[in-house]
C-alpha cells in the first residue's frame, strides 16, 4: 500500500513540512497545496472523500479563517490549527474567539 501525505495550508508551512516528510519519510508521497487557491478546495474534498475508506485524520494547518472552518468542518476536516489569521494580534482574549467560532459552526449546521 502506497503512503501519502496530502498538506493543505499556507504555502511556505506547507513546504517546510513537505520537505521534512519527504527527509523523514523518502517513501512516502507529500503534497502540498496553497488554501487560497481556487482549486485547492477541490483536491481538499476529493481527500476528504478517501478518508473514511483509507483511516486518517485531516487536519488544516495556516490560512485558517472562520469562512474556511464553517465550510470544511461539516464535511468533515477534524481539526483546524489557528493562528494569525483567526486568534493572534486580534486584541480579545483567545477563549472567547475560539467560543464564538464554535457557536458559529453550531448554529451553521442548524441551517
Amino acid at each position: 500500500m502506497e503512503k501519502a501525505v496530502y498538506i493543505a495550508g499556507a504555502h511556505s508551512r506547507a513546504r517546510t513540512l513537505r520537505a521534512y516528510l519527504a527527509y523523514l519519510c523518502p517513501e512516502m508521497e507529500v503534497e502540498a497545496y496553497l488554501v487560497d487557491l481556487p482549486y485547492v478546495g477541490e483536491k481538499i474534498y476529493r481527500l476528504l472523500l478517501l478518508k473514511d475508506n483509507m483511516h486518517f485524520k485531516v487536519y488544516w494547518d495556516g490560512a485558517c479563517s472562520e469562512d474556511k472552518i464553517l465550510q470544511f468542518a461539516p464535511k468533515g476536516v477534524d481539526g483546524f490549527v489557528l493562528g494569525t489569521t483567526m486568534l493572534f494580534g486580534k486584541g480579545r482574549p483567545y477563549g472567547e474567539i475560539i467560543k464564538e467560532i464554535r457557536r458559529n459552526s453550531r448554529n451553521m449546521e442548524s441551517v
